[in-house]
């Protein structure tokens, strides 16, 4: 850890980082306590509603804000597949520059009250979008 010297630039960037790993900690320990996640059919659908709802949401809401990822989060499902993919940089790049002409950042969210906020604001735009289209995976629900 970095010495504070006074430069409350730094301190903030510390506090940030600190604040984004203990939420990617509690994120990951969801998922590994999530064995509905695990199962197969439950992954294939999250990755269909990855590909095909939302990478084409958030891309064409980047548009809308000028190309900076709008503080929204998908569903859990759909996080995971978000978070697996962007583990291979050099893939997701490529994947995003040849399927939307852009790369698709994700939102930095520190706290679990933006977090809430964030699924929240998705689940409205997501129903207005996809009418037909759950939110939340419903494999879940239909196999456990």
């Amino acid at each position: 850890m970095s010495e504070i010297n006074g430069d409350k630039s730094e301190y903030t960037s510390n506090r940030n980082l600190v604040s984004a790993a203990r939420r990617n900690l509690k994120f990951l320990r969801y998922v590994s306590d999530s064995d509905w996640l695990h199962h197969p059919s439950t992954l294939s659908e999250a990755i269909r509603r990855y590909e095909e709802l939302w990478m084409p949401l958030i891309s064409d809401l980047m548009v809308e804000l000028n190309q900076r990822p709008p503080m929204i989060l998908p569903p859990f499902d759909v996080e995971w597949v978000w978070y697996c993919h962007t583990l291979n940089p050099v893939h997701y790049r490529q994947y995003c520059e040849t399927r939307f002409s852009k790369v698709i950042g994700r939102v930095a969210i520190f706290d679990e009250q933006n977090e809430e906020y964030a699924v929240n604001i998705c689940r409205e735009i997501w129903a207005k979008k996809y009418p037909n289209e759950a939110f939340e995976n419903e494999v879940e629900s239909e196999e456990f």
